[in-house]
């Protein structure tokens, strides 16, 4: 969340990558980024007081990623499910984790974890936990569909997805029992069938020679 910061380093960094023969990293992409978030930045507290609003679906995309930085994890899944809705095609995007990475913050704020906690009451927590699931769930949909037609490689590459679904810290309210105790049933439900629907996938995908 120190963006002027990190856009020093960012930029030190590449300088220092490009003199290398054979640096392989995208680093002036990286720098590019960098320095949009740090401009839009300054932006955010108006965006995220509703004064502001952003011109476009990345840009909403963009503001989620600064609010998740800054720990405001119902703002951020606000802000992801806004771009989805007025850019659908952001949560097919192959270059991106933008939908898992919208599922993380929801399940965050489900959890009561962040600076926004103190504001919702266990009614927007629970919609927010739901939330995540449907992310995840259409994620998990997508990636059945494209085990069915695809090859080892690409099992290969959903086996290491679908094993950090398993350990990621940030899904734990929708995903670890000692957590799903506590939700109302139908919810228990729910997480506990996405949670085999994802397991049975990563057991389909160790097959993969």
């Amino acid at each position: 969340g120190r963006f002027d910061e990190s856009l020093a380093e960012f930029r030190r960094a590449h300088e220092l990558g490009s003199l290398r023969d054979g640096w392989p990293y995208p680093s002036g992409r990286w720098l590019a980024d960098a320095e949009r978030i740090a401009v839009l930045a300054l932006r955010a507290p108006a965006v995220f007081s509703g004064q502001s609003v952003p011109a476009n679906a990345q840009e909403m995309v963009a503001f989620a990623v600064i609010a998740r930085c800054r720990s405001m994890h119902a703002t951020s899944a606000r802000l992801y499910a806004e771009a989805f809705r007025a850019e659908p095609t952001l949560v097919h995007d192959g270059a991106t984790n933008h939908r898992y990475d919208a599922a993380c913050v929801a399940a965050l704020a489900g959890a009561g974890v962040g600076a926004e906690a103190d504001r919702l009451d266990e009614e927007a927590r629970a919609r927010s936990r739901r939330q995540a699931v449907d992310w995840l769930a259409s994620e998990l949909e997508g990636w059945t569909e494209r085990a069915d037609r695809g090859g080892p490689p690409d099992l290969r590459a959903m086996r290491d997805e679908l094993q950090i679904w398993q350990l990621d810290p940030d899904l734990a309210s929708i995903r670890d029992e000692k957590h799903l105790a506590r939700w109302p049933r139908e919810e228990a439900r729910a997480c506990r069938s996405l949670v085999r629907d994802a397991q049975r996938l990563l057991e389909r995908t160790r097959e993969a020679k």
